[in-house]
């Protein structure tokens, strides 16, 4: 994995706010990632409500999406997902530390919220400086109908 080569580069992936056009195939890439993915006309409505939206993309195809809710003076992690192929290698790491800097000037801190099943993920998050501050029991549904607890997670931002 090769670092930030330059704010628009990661892993020799182009980085680019997320468009209408892409919705299609950042839904479908969530769907594979999570079985209660956004469908294509939520990911559209989030672009809307939620204008900082980036991927990571080849000429052909997307590799990784994050999504992102700002509000004064916090932002929140929505969403973020890496193909397959490209798992373990790094690049979420990179792509979230790049969209750290790439936040609005007004956010002080960020939230976010992890299935408590998912090591690998809160592996990351801790790595990135995020700690554990809270859990909402029973919040994420399940294919087997389960609820799952989700952990909640936050971290300042150097000003």
């Amino acid at each position: 994995m090769s670092n930030l080569a330059s704010p628009h580069s990661i892993d020799g992936l182009q980085l680019r706010q997320m468009c209408p056009k892409d919705c299609s195939q950042v839904a479908e890439l969530h769907q594979y990632l999570d079985d209660a993915g956004w469908s294509e006309s939520q990911w559209l409505d989030s672009l809307e409500n939620y204008p900082c939206s980036w991927v990571l993309a080849d000429n052909k195809k997307i590799h990784s999406y994050i999504c992102f809710q700002t509000t004064v003076p916090q932002a929140e992690l929505l969403n973020l997902g890496v193909a397959p192929a490209r798992q373990g290698q790094g690049v979420a790491f990179e792509l979230v530390s790049a969209i750290i800097k790439l936040l609005p000037e007004y956010v002080e801190s960020i939230f976010l919220e992890v299935r408590r099943s998912n090591i690998p993920a809160i592996g990351l998050y801790e790595k990135l400086g995020f700690k554990k501050v809270g859990e909402r029991r029973g919040y994420y549904a399940t294919s087997s109908g389960i609820k799952e607890d989700a952990l909640i997670y936050k971290r300042a931002i150097s000003l």
